[in-house]
């Protein structure tokens, strides 16, 4: 019981985490053009499935990812609500306060965002690993199980995010969310392919 505890808080803490940084890392865009606009959040939106992916290979134990999502919306809000209180800022750290207030306060509307569109995802995850559930033994099972459910979530993810952040917030147009949720989700397939000797290992614990 206590281990399962222990795994359960890890999977939690690993899927918040991601969360919260993927929130700041979407005010980034890392490359726009016409018919594409990719923003920094790619880099670790793959951490809530793999963290998924362990889960259920181990007991079909899917509840963690969902506890992050929480975490990581209520670590936004507190930090928000701080950061906005009346006080005085370093000096060195005064002449950016309003930027600084502006990304967290922009970061709350990307939390909202991504808390629903990381909700559907995993949702696509957790029923398409259900599905492949009897490939259950070894690393060429893990990973096709990690392949077709996380490139069908990321981009379920991918799109639902699109359409409540980049659209509206950052300006991005109905031709560039498309092909950023498309592009995005094979990015991070790749990211997470690359990593998934360690996931797997993690898995077998």
């Amino acid at each position: 019981m206590k281990e399962a505890r222990e795994d359960i808080g890890w999977q939690t803490a690993a899927t918040a985490m991601a969360v919260f940084l993927m929130n700041i890392l979407a005010a980034k865009t890392i490359c726009r053009f016409r018919w594409l606009a990719i923003d920094a959040g790619i880099t670790v939106s793959w951490i809530p499935y793999a963290a998924s992916d362990i889960a259920l290979w181990r007991r079909e134990n899917w509840k963690a990812s969902y506890a992050g999502l929480v975490v990581a919306f209520l670590a936004t809000l507190a930090a928000t609500v701080i950061i906005r209180m009346p006080g005085q800022w370093e000096p060195r750290l005064e002449p950016h306060a309003e930027a600084i207030g502006w990304l967290f306060g922009d970061t709350l509307t990307a939390t909202l965002a991504t808390f629903a569109a990381t909700a559907a995802g995993l949702a696509v995850n957790i029923a398409i690993q259900t599905a492949m559930r009897r490939l259950d033994k070894g690393f060429l099972a893990f990973a096709a199980r990690a392949a077709v459910s996380t490139l069908a979530a990321q981009t379920a993810e991918n799109l639902a995010f699109a359409a409540l952040f980049s659209i509206p917030v950052c300006g991005w147009t109905a031709g560039q969310a498309t092909g950023a949720a498309l592009a995005g989700a094979l990015a991070e397939q790749l990211v997470e392919a690359a990593a998934l000797p360690i996931i797997y290992r993690m898995a077998r614990r």
